[in-house]
């Protein structure tokens, strides 16, 4: 009756969004009981078999019913959810309406067990990523290189392809509370309704017939609207095969990245301008060096760019397409007698300070370009016995946060009298990557060893800085941190072991 009744309305209305909303609801219902009746014979079968987690998740995911897990373990770890099922007791009448009105009836009450923040997978690379960048203006854009070449992926798909992270994502309570009590389907459940007494507070909830059915009818919705998304589908949307591509840099507002290409071996450094999305670069600048970039930023005004080569000089370009731009319009040469690690514009499109390695240790400098290039440096410090690998400014502060080799955050003044304000030990390895989190005042650095920690911005001039405790990823030891990018509330962390992770701090109400 069902196939008879779809096939006449395609016969009708072909390719109308109604050909799917019938199938829904045809099997909505259906599929709705199917789960119900399936969590509570796992609830009731699971003291007599004691079945070991990991066997149980395996088991799942080798047989047909992986599509329906996958659905499911969207809304959490697996591990939680087998345990939700574990800890299952009947629920009486009473006992469910004292649970609600704990809630209370708004739903929004302040839960003192909810996370700090959650974590997801956005890339697992087979070779390691040597630098990413986010697309400002679309922050589901995330373009990542490696050896191979340059790829880009959208970050939302790849999130939900990836469902083992490091924190799972917890979901809202609301969202398994039913939106009506005469709701057709809730009039169906039985008496014997599964809780999560015994689970943990953040994530017990109420595995009624109801709540199964919301969960599946707002997948069914978002479906509709999106489309359905293949599971084999990781987000990669775009890969270039490319040179020895080295580091990648977004524009402050408009959807281009840089790209900067070359190797030692190379009579010149290339550093290709890309639209995201858009497979053939735009223009390619480039230079005469026999050193491999290191690094690229643009000013803060998204006017000029420049890129740091390993030979320790500092080529800076106009950001356009004129051909008079494809060269540099200023060159500073041996700006560290060794490599430099880092630089950033001093909230000028004229003033930048460098970082490196020097033998005469003056590992900091400050340089003016309004300047002949022989008087170009204006202020130099010796800090960092073995070097600065990264560096970063805060306009709003006027500061700028250095981290050496040996693990310690320098902090200098950077008002009229530029001065080294402070010097903490932050890590026990090299700090490789620095970043600010303009939102809430706070500074991350992650380490050599794969370490991250936050500073409050605030309190960096105190002997021991105060620590922020959100929990962020961290794996296996000696697993290193590449790089740290932060975006309102959502912090991306790349490791040395190819993987991409964003963590997004919740705002507690």
């Amino acid at each position: 009756m069902y196939l008879e009744r779809v096939t006449e309305v395609m016969n009708i209305n072909p390719g109308l969004d109604e050909t799917f909303g019938f199938l829904s609801q045809a099997l909505h219902r259906h599929l709705v009981k199917f789960v119900f009746n399936l969590d509570i014979r796992i609830a009731n079968g699971w003291s007599t078999h004691h079945m070991e987690l990991d066997c149980m998740s395996a088991y799942i995911l080798e047989t047909q019913l992986s599509e329906l897990w996958s659905l499911l373990n969207r809304t959490g770890d697996t591990q939680r959810n087998a345990k939700a099922i574990i800890t299952t007791k009947p629920l009486t009448k009473q006992d469910s309406h004292l649970y609600l009105q704990d809630l209370g009836s708004s739903g929004n009450d302040y839960d003192t067990n909810q996370p700090e923040s959650v974590t997801e997978t956005v890339v697992i690379s087979e070779a390691p990523i040597n630098a990413f960048a986010i697309n400002p203006i679309q922050r589901s854009d995330v373009v990542f290189v490696t050896s191979y070449g340059i790829n880009e992926v959208d970050a939302t798909v790849s999130c939900n392809y990836f469902t083992n992270t490091s924190a799972p994502r917890e979901i809202s309570i609301q969202e398994y509370l039913p939106q009506s009590e005469n709701n057709a389907i809730s009039r169906l459940a039985m008496s014997r309704t599964p809780s999560l007494s015994g689970a943990a507070p953040a994530m017990k909830r109420d595995i009624s017939l109801d709540s199964i059915n919301q969960l599946l009818k707002r997948s069914f919705q978002t479906s509709a609207a999106q489309g359905v998304t293949k599971t084999t589908d990781k987000g990669l949307r775009l890969r270039r095969t490319t040179g020895q591509a080295t580091t990648l840099e977004s524009h402050k507002s408009l959807n281009y990245y840089l790209g900067g290409l070359g190797d030692s071996s190379s009579p010149e450094v290339v550093v290709q301008l890309y639209q995201y999305g858009q497979q053939q670069e735009i223009v390619s600048y480039s230079t005469i060096s026999e050193g491999k970039l290191i690094k690229c930023h643009f000013d803060p005004y998204g006017a000029k760019f420049a890129g740091a080569d390993s030979r320790g000089d500092v080529h800076i370009w106009k950001f356009d397409a004129a051909p008079s731009s494809i060269r540099p319009c200023l060159t500073l040469r041996q700006c560290h007698q060794g490599t430099i690690s880092d630089f950033t514009f001093l909230n000028s499109s004229s003033i930048l300070a460098t970082a490196g390695l020097s033998a005469n240790s003056m590992n900091i400098c400050i340089w003016d370009t309004l300047l002949p290039p022989s008087r170009a440096r204006v202020k130099s410090f010796q800090v960092g016995e073995a070097g600065i690998k990264s560096i970063l400014y805060s306009a709003e502060h006027n500061i700028l946060v250095a981290g050496g080799r040996k693990g310690n955050i320098f902090v200098l003044d950077m008002r009229q009298d530029i001065s080294l304000l402070n010097t903490f030990p932050a890590h026990e390895s090299m700090i490789t990557s620095i970043a600010l989190d303009r939102q809430s005042n706070l500074i991350c650095s992650g380490s050599s060893r794969g370490k991250i920690k936050l500073f409050d911005i605030n309190a960096l001039h105190l002997e021991v800085p105060t620590e922020n405790n959100m929990p962020l990823p961290v794996l296996d030891e000696g697993v290193g941190v590449v790089d740290i990018q932060v975006y309102n509330n959502d912090y991306y962390t790349c490791y040395a072991n190819g993987t991409i992770f964003k963590t997004t701090k919740l705002d507690r109400i």
